[in-house]
């Protein structure tokens, strides 16, 4: 598969941040509201690998199931990532932990105002990556 390499200066990106910047002259900051806007630069960038956001899916474990906010499908129906939504109140360290107790795959980015996270992070040393603003 392709590997996507989006700058700042693509037009989802800036979506992206104008959106936000938007919700924030807005004092608007919970989860259900700025998760739209990173949903949106998700699908968008989905497609260019030719993988479709697939909203609210559900994954099927044996005995019970988990709903992700998105995963990103391709044509075959394999999941190639899924995505969780947190906003700037939610500690993500204490969501990281609870999500991966519950079954959660670990390779679940967790998306948080003004910053990023993998659930299962293969590498301790590695920090977080944060996405800023642009200025």
């Amino acid at each position: 598969m392709s590997q996507l390499n989006l700058k700042p200066t693509h037009a989802a990106v800036k979506n992206y941040y104008n959106v936000l910047n938007q919700f924030g002259q807005l004092y608007v900051d919970h989860e259900m509201a700025v998760r739209s806007a990173f949903q949106y630069l998700l699908a968008t960038s989905g497609r260019k690998l030719k993988l479709t956001l697939v909203p609210e899916f559900e994954i099927k474990r044996k005995n019970s199931s988990i709903r992700v906010d998105g995963a990103l499908i391709d044509e075959f129906h394999l999941s190639h990532g899924y995505w969780e939504a947190k906003d700037e109140k939610d500690d993500l360290d204490r969501e990281i932990k609870s999500k991966l107790e519950r079954g959660y795959p670990p390779q679940t980015l967790c998306r948080k105002q003004g910053s990023l996270a993998m659930l299962g992070i293969p590498n301790p040393r590695k920090p977080r990556r944060t996405l800023r603003p642009l200025r």
